[in-house]
């Protein structure tokens, strides 16, 4: 156990790798009851247009990155993230503190009622300092073969592109060392309803509303 939320009102860090079904999960949860708190959604709250990430994206990058109304290129900006180290390094020093300083806002304002049990979604929760700052890590589960496919069909990505982007993340068979517990994603979608469903009712039976 970690350090944030107490027994009775854990946090949870949900993470995974490109493909591992991280976000089919996290909606899982939601639909499930979870309180979920998912750093993608809020960064796409932050590039948005007038927002405060679109706005150090226009500062830095200028108009090639952004379409005729102004909207940003986020995929446009997310290849060249992952073949560009100097450029992945400029934008991370850029948006992670001002996505960490949101997170924390809303984690003070969980805690103020902390009424029931929260899931931060958080993809590099372990290469980051946030699995310090949850009770229990769950990891969800696949096979590099299972990331790599899901991802060509989801994006329509090559392999070339999809295989460097799985190696710029940490393995999962490193991540999967250094959870509390493992969600397995190598199935199909009526076996991961079922593993996540009772995973969450054994949260729920272990915590006692105050």
């Amino acid at each position: 156990m970690r350090s944030v939320g107490s027994p009775r009102t854990p946090c949870i860090g949900l993470t995974g790798g490109i493909g591992s079904g991280k976000s089919s999960v996290s909606r899982l949860l939601r639909q499930y009851g979870a309180e979920v708190l998912d750093a993608d959604a809020i960064v796409h709250q932050l590039q948005a247009r007038g927002n405060l990430l679109w706005s150090r994206y226009f500062q830095d990058l200028g108009w090639p990155y952004f379409d005729a109304s102004g909207e940003l290129l986020r995929s446009k900006v997310s290849r060249r993230l992952f073949s560009d180290s100097q450029f992945q390094q400029h934008i991370s020093a850029v948006v992670h503190p001002i996505v960490h300083n949101v997170i924390q806002r809303h984690l003070r304002e969980w805690q103020s009622t902390a009424f029931r049990p929260l899931i931060l979604d958080i993809p590099l929760l372990l290469e980051s300092s946030w699995a310090d700052a949850v009770d229990e890590v769950w990891v969800v589960y696949a096979t590099i073969e299972q990331q790599r496919q899901r991802v060509i069909d989801r994006d329509g990505l090559n392999g070339k592109e999809v295989d460097r982007r799985i190696a710029s993340q940490m393995a999962l068979a490193q991540k999967i060392t250094q959870a509390d517990r493992i969600i397995n994603n190598t199935g199909s979608l009526d076996h991961l309803k079922r593993e996540v469903f009772t995973l969450w009712e054994q949260v729920n039976a272990d915590f006692e509303p105050c």
